[in-house]
This record gives structure tokens, sequence and C-alpha cells, in this order.
């Protein structure tokens, strides 16, 4: 393009040479059709058929003057194409200005002259392209501000859809912020359920109309057939414009209701393609009009209006299940409560009963039973004042065994009449006694006067049944409430009372059984007593017929049985123990027959219990000695170094039988004894070898004794006629005892010694048997 010029040089220079345009004019323009205005006035002199065309959102928004020309837009678009690539123009045609994107003016001008004229247009053309340029910018500006206004009116809205404003008071908050758009003075909004084919109209604001619609009312869609809302829903098209032209821009007939308007505009609200509402906005002014932009406005406003709506709806609709679900929860809650007290209850009504019934086995006394019956009781009803009475086992008498009262005192055993206890006793059944009922019972003689006792104000008993027969009553009354006992407490009284009459049965079957425990304790250890003292007896017995058995009756020592028993063990714990050794020792009295013969067998059994005595001192445990038959004994020897120690034993048992010892039948040296051993090997031999070869080893032992003792013959030959002399001087003097079994020694030990003496002179010669006899003599005894 070629550079500017200065307008004023220019419209200087023009209206030089021709009738020229009003450089001061086109200054003051300030539209574009200012500026058009002035041209076509100045060629309209020379040439009537011009026109202007201008736009600054080029090829859209063409604006022409004059307004009637018909402008050939094609043409025109070609025209501005061939100049914008360097062409010249057409005939007729000059391109005032063109900034080669949205700014485009055009003069068109059939007659114009092709020279001389072009400064003129040039001036008028920078103009044009000045005013172009600041309509582009109040064009913006106003863009701007309207984007503005509806950003802050979305923010607006989506605020009110979070808000906690109920729905009646956002509707009117979206009326106002869709007033501050465009006229919207009449409004309003509805919603479309298609599942039932019905219209919600939430909002509705109308002036002029007379049928307005309350908040909320519903109707079906088929009430408003064919009109402009049925269109928008069934069509799912905006409709704009007054009535005349909505008719041109719908499906079919329209059918119109309510007053008329001269503008309107309705949009349908659209949810994933499908029509769920529609906003509608009308004027009743004359002359108003909605435009484009605004229709495009308010289809844009509608979603988010939509957005809003669905969003507190669904927030309402949160909120009513919420508040429903609240409700449920709050009944389910009385429910669970009611049901958590019903339990507890019916725990703590249980854990009493266990309570009750784990009394009976208490170990306590019968007051103290009661006792905690009552406070067991007092915690499920008013049981301040608590009483239980028994009836006897004839049935005649009944008796307070427990009794907690504030004001009655007398609770002595009485007869049975007609008192409250004695009344529930006749019925069987639980009573409530209040003193309307009281005064009832006395007019119809079941209860008397004189038997009441302390008026209360109301009186609960309950019978306590065992085996089909009330035995009792359990009783609570109140002297203050006639309230106080409902018929849930009869109930608990009654569970109780059961558990009462199972725990006083049990308490008397465990005290009978106790006594019955008890008698058969005392029988038992009676019996037992006895039974004890027999079986002593029987132990003492058999004891004494086992050792009868296993021992001498003579000498009380083991007899040949008793030792073969040793003698085995001892041959057993060699063959377990080889390091364990035994040795059995055979002992017998040398010529024990002259002792019986010549002192009696009464002096012969003095000898051997003797003999036994001393050789039982030979030994020490576990050693053993035993008699095995009339002068025969036998010694174990059990322990120590064999046969080191059975010779020391038979040594020691050899030494003590040649002491010297005075019998009662007479008087006598102890008579030697012939001894053997048999000790065992390293291989034990059976029992009846070890008694044979030890046996045989006494006889040659007897002859050895016997050889070198020769003056024991003649001793005890001296010994016998000795005693035979002293019995006959002890007869002829008349001095032997009258004591059958008395030795005439111990009677008369002087005579004895005279006879001895006198006997001892005559026999010997020369004095050999005395002296051997005095030697051997035992000493003098008192008688």
């Amino acid at each position: 393009m070629p550079p500017r010029s200065d307008p004023k040089r220019d419209v200087q220079a023009i209206g030089a040479g021709h009738r020229s345009l009003s450089g001061d004019a086109l200054i003051r323009a300030r539209t574009p059709e200012t500026v058009a205005s002035h041209v076509l006035d100045a060629l309209c002199a020379t040439q009537g058929a011009a026109w202007v065309a201008w736009s600054n959102q080029w090829p859209d928004g063409i604006a022409h003057l004059p307004r009637h020309a018909s402008i050939p837009t094609r043409a025109l678009a070609e025209e501005v194409e061939r100049v914008r690539c360097g062409e010249p123009p057409g005939p007729g045609w000059h391109v005032l200005h063109d900034d080669g994107v949205s700014e485009v003016a055009v003069l068109h001008c059939p007659g114009i002259p092709d020279c001389g004229i072009g400064e003129e247009l040039e001036l008028a053309g920078l103009q044009m392209g000045d005013m172009l340029s600041m309509q582009r910018l109040r064009g913006t500006v106003r863009q701007l501000e309207q984007s503005e206004l509806l950003q802050r009116s979305l923010y607006a809205i989506a605020d009110m859809a979070s808000s906690d404003l109920d729905m009646p008071e956002m509707l009117r908050g979206l009326h106002r912020i869709v007033s501050d758009l465009m006229y919207a003075e009449n409004f309003y909004i509805t919603l479309y359920d298609r599942s039932r084919d019905m219209l919600e109209f939430p909002y509705f604001v109308d002036t002029v109309d007379q049928d307005k619609l309350p908040p909320g009312a519903e109707m079906p869609l088929s009430a408003l057939h064919r009109g402009l809302t049925w269109y928008l829903i069934h069509d799912a098209t905006p409709l704009m414009g007054s009535l005349d032209e909505i008719r041109g821009q719908v499906s079919g007939e329209l059918s119109l209701r309510g007053a008329n308007c001269t503008a309107w505009l309705g949009v349908p609200m659209l949810r994933d393609g499908e029509v769920v509402g529609a906003l509608a906005v009308q004027s009743y002014l004359d002359g108003a009009e909605y435009t484009v932009p605004e229709r495009n406005l308010l289809s844009f406003v509608a979603e988010h209006v939509l957005t809003a709506l669905e969003r507190k709806q669904g927030q309402e609709e949160l909120e009513r299940r919420v508040s429903e679900r609240t409700a449920q929860l709050a009944d389910a809650n009385l429910e669970l409560r009611a049901e958590v007290e019903e339990r507890e209850r019916g725990e703590h009504l249980q854990r009493v009963l266990y309570r009750i019934a784990a009394l009976a086995g208490v170990e306590a006394s019968h007051q103290r039973f009661y006792e905690l019956v009552h406070q067991s009781v007092d915690t499920l009803i008013n049981a301040r004042n608590f009483f239980i009475a028994l009836l006897s086992d004839d049935g005649e008498e009944v008796s307070f065994p427990y009794a907690s009262d504030d004001r009655e005192d007398e609770w002595d055993t009485r007869r049975r009449g007609r008192g409250l206890t004695e009344f529930v006793l006749r019925t069987g059944a639980p009573q409530r006694v209040d003193q309307a009922r009281s005064i009832t019972l006395q007019a119809e003689h079941e209860i008397e006067a004189d038997m009441v006792g302390v008026p209360t104000q109301v009186w609960l008993g309950v019978p306590l049944v065992e085996a089909g027969r009330a035995i009792g009553v359990v009783a609570v009354q109140d002297y203050d409430s006639s309230d106080s006992y409902s018929d849930r407490d009869i109930e608990l009284l009654t569970f109780v009372a059961q558990q009462i009459a199972s725990s006083l049965q049990r308490r008397r079957a465990a005290e009978q059984l106790q006594r019955a425990n008890s008698e058969l304790e005392m029988r038992v250890r009676e019996r037992t007593a006895e039974l004890r003292e027999q079986i002593l007896e029987r132990e003492r017995i058999e004891a004494s017929l086992k050792h009868q058995v296993m021992h001498d009756p003579l000498t009380d020592l083991p007899n040949r049985g008793y030792l073969r028993d040793h003698i085995e063990r001892a041959i057993s714990l060699k063959r377990r123990d080889p390091e364990q050794g035994f040795a059995l020792l055979y002992v017998d009295i040398d010529r024990f027959k002259v002792i019986n013969d010549s002192l009696g067998h009464l002096a012969g059994d003095e000898v051997l219990r003797e003999m036994a005595r001393r050789m039982s001192r030979c030994v020490r445990e576990p050693d053993l000695v035993a008699r095995l038959s009339g002068d025969e004994f036998a010694m174990l020897i059990c322990d120590g170094h064999m046969p080191e120690t059975a010779s020391k034993v038979a040594s020691a048992c050899w030494a003590c039988s040649s002491d010297r010892w005075m019998p009662e039948a007479g008087c006598c040296s102890f008579q030697p004894a012939s001894a053997s051993r048999s000790s065992t090997g390293a291989t034990p031999t059976p029992t009846r070898s070890c008694t044979m070869r030890t046996s045989r080893c006494t006889a040659p032992r007897k002859q050895e004794g016997t050889a070198s003792n020769c003056s024991m013959k003649s001793c005890t030959a001296t010994r016998w006629m000795c005693w035979t002399s002293n019995r006959a001087c002890a007869m002829r003097w008349g001095a032997m005892s009258s004591s059958p079994g008395s030795s005439p020694w111990c009677a008369f030990p002087m005579a004895r010694s005279r006879a001895m003496k006198r006997c001892c002179a005559g026999t010997t010669r020369n004095g050999a048997c005395w002296h051997r006899a005095r030697s051997s003599a035992w000493p003098r005894t008192a008688a």
C-alpha cells in the first residue's frame, strides 16, 4: 500500500480542482458510516449508482451504504483478492482500505474517472482505515467486557450451585445473573423427566401473564402440545425472534398460550445429547428484540444453569437421602438402644438368676443366704421392703425366715389365716395389691383387715412353687408410691421366685444330703475303726503264726525253713554279684543227752536257750543264727571277707560256749560245742548241697572236741552222783520245794553244798572229783 499522506493537505489538493470532499467533515467523522456517507455525497454529484462496503471482520460482518443497495458479495470478495494479489482493480472498483487481515473498505462507482479522483479517495480510505481500527478496538473492548461479565456470571452460578442456599433462593440468583447479561425480566426454567414425560417448573416469573405457575409445579408435556416449550423439548433447537419469526422456525403449527410477547428467546438444556429441560426469556416491550450473540450467550449460560440445577438437585437429593437415612438410623438407633437395654436387662436378670442359683451351694447360714438373695433382687426392682415367707410341712403355719422392712417389726411365725401372704398361697399366682384392691379383697372375704399389717401403697407377692405346690411367698411392698411395680416387675419377680424356690429346694436337699453324709461318715468311721482293730488283730495273729512257723518256740531263733529261705537269698545274691560271699556254720552241743539225763529236760532247755543267746551275741546284722533241731544250731554269715570272717565267728562261738554257767536245774559247766563251716566259692552251690556238706563236716569236729576234753565224761558222772545224793538228802530232811518244777538247789543252798561235798567225798578217793566239781560248781545264790 502507498504511504499515508497528511489528510488536510490532501483535502486541500482535492478541493483545488474538483467538487471535493470536505476535509473538516472527514476529520470529524467518528464511524465508518460517516466516512462512507461523505464519500457518497461527494460522488453523487457526478454518479448516483455508487455504494461503499466495509468490514473489520473480513469476510464476515460486511456493512454497506446505502443500505438499500444490493451488494454482490462474491464479486466484492474476488475484487479484494485480486488487489491483494497485486493486480489493478477492475472498472468502477476502488479499494479504499485493506490491512491485509480483517479491515477492508471498498468503493464501487461505475462512472468514476480514472484520473484526478484517486487522491481524494485515498484520503477517504485513510480515514476509513482509522475508523475501522477504532471500531475494531471498541468491539474488542465490548467483547472483553462481555466476556468478563459472562465469566463473573459463570462464577456466580458456580458459587450458588455449591452454596448452602435453598433451591428457590438459588433460582432467584440465577435470574438476576441472566438479567445482567440481557433483558430477562420475564424468565422461566423447566426440567423434563423423560421416563414420566413430565415437565417441572422450578422457577417461573412473568410480569404480564396471569396464569403463573407456582415453584415446583408439574404438568405433562402433552399439556403444552405444539407450544413454544413443547417445540424446545421436541425439536431440541433454540427459538428466537417475534412470534411470526418463530412460526417459521418450528417444525409444525404453533399453538400459543398465555400473553403474547413481542420478542421470545428460548434454548434447550442438553445432557449427553438428550433434552433434559429448557430456559426462556421474553419481552412485552415494543421494538424489543434478541440478537444471535444473546442467543449464543443464553445457550452457554443454560449449560451452566443446568449443571447448577443438577448439582443443587443432587445436593438436595443427597440431603433428602441423608435426612431419610438419618431418620432411619435414628429409628434403628432407638430400636437398637431398646434392644440393647432389653438385652442388658436380660443379661442382668440372667446374672441375678445365676447368682441366686449359685447361692444354693454357698456354705453360709440361712440368714446370710436370704440377705444375699435380697441384695440380688434389689438390683432388679425396688425391693427396699422385702420378705420371704415359708409354709410349714403340714401347711398349718407360716414362718418368715427373712424380712427387711422400714415400718413392720413383727415377723413371728403364725397360724395360717387370711392375710395377703396366705392369699398368694391359696391362689398360687402373683398378686399385686394396692389400697383399692385391698378394700375389694376384704369385702370379698379373701383377706382380713387385722392380718394386713401396716397399710402400704402397693404390695406385690409371688409364690415359691416346688413340684406344683406353693411352699412360700416372696413379697415386696412400697409405702410411698402406688406406681412402683409394673407388669414387667411382676414378670421379673416371678422369674426370681422360681430361681429362689429352686435354690431353696437344692439347699434343703444339700442339707439333707450333708446330714446323711455326716451320719454315713460316722458309721463308716466306726466301722473302719472296728475293721482296723480286726485287721490289726488279724495281722498280729498272722505275725504270731508266721513267727511261730518260722521260729523255734524254745529259743525264739529262726528254724530250719527260715534259714533255708535266707540261704536261697544269699545264693541268689551271689549269682548276681560274684563278689558277694557268705558262709554257713553248723553248731551242736557235745553230749547234750547226758545233761538231759542227769539234770533233766528243763536244764537241757535252759542250756539250749543260753546257747542261743551266746551264739546270737557272736554275730551281727545281717547274719543269722537258727536252731535246726535238738542241740543243732546253724549260723549264716552274709557279710565280710570269706572265709576269714567265718573263721572268726566260729572261734568266737567256740570261746563263748566254753564259759562256765549255772543253770537253774543243777550245777554244771557249759558243754563244749562242735562247729563246722562251709563257705561259697566262685560258683554258688544249691541250698541242699550246702547244708549237707556243712553237716558232714560236723562229725569229725565233734570227735575232735571229745578227745580234747577227756575229763568231761567223769566230771559229768560226778555231777550226776552229786545231784542224786542231794535229791535223797532233801527228801529225807523234808526240804523239797512244794512247787512243781522248782529247783532244790535254789531252796537249800547249804544242803546242796553238803550233799555235793558228801557225794564227792564218797566217790572219789583222792578228792579229784570234788576238786573238779567245786571248780565247776555254780556260785551260791540267795533262796
